[in-house]
């Protein structure tokens, strides 16, 4: 197992206003930095906690009865081109389609109060960011993630203990702006230091983390980084139900309207600029730990 990191910057935002220069440095750091004080209230998460397991826990030829087109339901694999992890998931993609006619209603509806709050929280930090980087207008960021078309996502993963250590979710970097996770209190995830060393992220079911998607690190010239991790499914676990066994996990990747530039606001970036329906197709054609934007680089 990795060692545990214990440097993992902690941001308190109950005073929004001593929080922009710390989050800026994590960003520039790390890529990574982890939300406290958030305001998220603790009962809307254990209710969506509580509805993705009622759901995970139906017999799989449920779960695959439950499932709609385009799927949301998904089980080992990930994306379109090989590669497998250790955990079942719920994917929502953009707003349109949040309501697949054949899940839950409570399921469907503690999603969208959730994601509703959990963006709300990323707008902030966003428009945080774009003051201490100088971006202007000061909404140039945060108005990708709330216009109406965007292209942002939530997803719901468990993650299930076993007798050795496996893969749960491979090396990748998100390619969004912004990603948004809260998990329970069963560790897992990984992130990557500057220095290419894997360390363990310790949980914190009351926290939000915050990864630099690919898409900020072009949007700040380079200058934030686009953090590379994974979840590690170990042995062992937190008890006696199998649920206290799983590790839950809830992201919200906030991301553009397909037709938005994506190119840099600060800064250089050796690289030409290019659309995020663009970038997503290439995302689509490749695998999780692929080095996306070397693409973009000359």
């Amino acid at each position: 197992a990795s060692p545990t990191f214990e440097g993992i910057p902690e941001i308190d935002f109950s005073d929004p206003r001593a929080a922009g220069r710390p989050i800026v440095e994590a960003c520039e750091e790390l890529g990574f930095f982890k939300l406290v004080n958030h305001g998220v209230p603790t009962e809307l998460s254990s209710c969506l906690e509580n509805e993705s397991l009622r759901y995970f826990d139906l017999p799989q030829t449920e779960k695959e009865r439950l499932n709609s087109s385009p799927p949301v339901y998904g089980n080992k694999y990930i994306g379109r081109n090989g590669d497998v992890g250790c955990l079942e998931f719920l994917l929502f993609t953009a707003a349109a389609t949040l309501r697949p006619p054949h899940l839950p209603p409570s399921l469907l509806c503690a999603v969208e109060k959730y994601r509703e709050e959990i963006r709300g929280v990323a707008s902030r930090v966003l428009e945080m960011m774009a003051a201490e980087l100088r971006i202007f207008p000061g909404n140039k960021l945060s108005d990708m993630i709330n216009d109406k078309r965007n292209d942002s996502c939530f997803r719901i993963n468990r993650y299930q203990q076993e007798s050795r250590n496996l893969v749960g979710f491979g090396e990748h970097t998100d390619p969004q702006l912004i990603s948004v996770a809260r998990s329970n209190s069963i560790g897992g995830l990984e992130i990557q230091s500057r220095g290419g060393a894997w360390a363990g992220v310790p949980p914190d079911e009351g926290a939000l983390f915050f990864n630099v998607g690919d898409c900020l690190e072009v949007m700040t010239g380079g200058r934030f980084r686009s953090v590379r991790h994974r979840v590690v499914v170990a042995s062992g676990g937190g008890g006696g139900g199998g649920q206290q066994r799983s590790r839950v996990s809830m992201i919200f990747f906030g991301a553009p309207p397909p037709s938005a530039k994506i190119e840099p606001l600060i800064g250089y970036y050796e690289g030409g600029g290019f659309t995020w329906s663009e970038y997503k197709r290439l995302c689509d054609g490749t695998r999780l730990s692929d080095d996306r934007l070397a693409v973009f680089v000359k």
